[in-house]
C-alpha cells in the first residue's frame, strides 16, 4: 500500500493542483491530508473540494479549527485573522461542515503509524516540532507512540528518531525505520513552503 501525505495546503489551489500533479506518477493508493486545508491563500472552497473528493481522512488543523469556529485565534495575526475571516465567509456549507467534522488525530495501527497536524502530546494545543526540543516533549508518551508519527503544521521537512531517552534529528531524505526507534516526521507544506 503507498501512502500519499499531503498537508498544510492553506488554500493555495496551484500548489496543490501542482502536488498533484507530481504525484500522478507515484502510484498512490490512498491520500490522506494533515491539516490546514483553509488559511492564507484565495482558494479555500477549491481546495477543500479537492481534499474532500481525494482523501481518505484529514486531520484537523490550527487554520481549519480557527475557520470552523472550533478554537480561539484572537492572537493570532492580523493577516492571518483576516484571512481566517474570510475563508469563513466564503466556504460552502458542506465545506464548513467537513471542518466541523474533523478529528485530531488519524490511527492508522495497521501501518504502526499516527497522523496529526502538530505535535501528539497535546493535539487540541497545536504545538510545533521543528527542533530536537519539542520533539523530546514525546518522550514521555514513548511507550505510546507508533513506529512513525507524520505531522505537519511547522511547513518544514524534519525528522526526529526517538528512543526511550532521547532525540536525534535526521537529514529530511530517505530512511529505513530502525527496531526500538519511533520517528516523528514534519512533512512540509503543499500551499506554503518555509524553505
Amino acid at each position: 500500500m503507498r501512502l500519499g501525505i499531503l498537508s498544510d495546503i492553506h488554500a493555495n489551489y496551484e500548489a496543490l493542483s501542482a502536488v498533484l500533479e507530481a504525484y500522478r506518477d507515484e502510484r498512490i493508493d490512498v491520500y490522506y491530508c494533515l491539516g490546514d486545508t483553509v488559511g492564507y491563500g484565495g482558494s479555500p472552497n477549491e481546495c477543500a473540494e479537492v481534499i474532500r473528493g481525494l482523501v481518505k481522512e484529514t486531520v484537523l488543523g490550527n487554520h481549519d479549527a480557527a475557520v470552523a469556529g472550533r478554537m480561539d485565534y484572537s492572537y493570532y495575526y492580523e493577516a492571518a485573522r483576516n484571512a481566517l475571516d474570510t475563508h469563513a465567509q466564503m466556504l460552502s456549507a458542506e465545506s464548513m461542515a467537513w471542518l466541523k467534522s474533523l478529528s485530531y488525530k488519524i490511527e492508522l495501527n495497521e501501518y504502526d503509524l499516527h497522523l496529526c497536524h502538530g505535535s501528539p502530546v497535546r493535539l487540541e494545543e497545536f504545538e510545533y516540532i521543528f527542533a530536537p526540543e519539542q520533539a523530546r516533549e514525546c518522550l514521555p508518551m514513548f511507550g505510546e507512540l507508533p513506529a512513525l508519527t507524520l505531522i505537519g503544521h511547522s511547513h518544514l521537512c524534519k525528522v526526529f528518531a526517538l528512543t526511550q531517552d532521547s532525540v536525534e534529528e535526521l537529514p529530511p531524505i530517505d530512511f529505513e525505520l530502525e527496531p526500538g526507534k519511533k520517528y516523528i516526521v514534519s512533512v512540509g507544506s503543499v500551499g506554503q513552503p518555509r524553505d
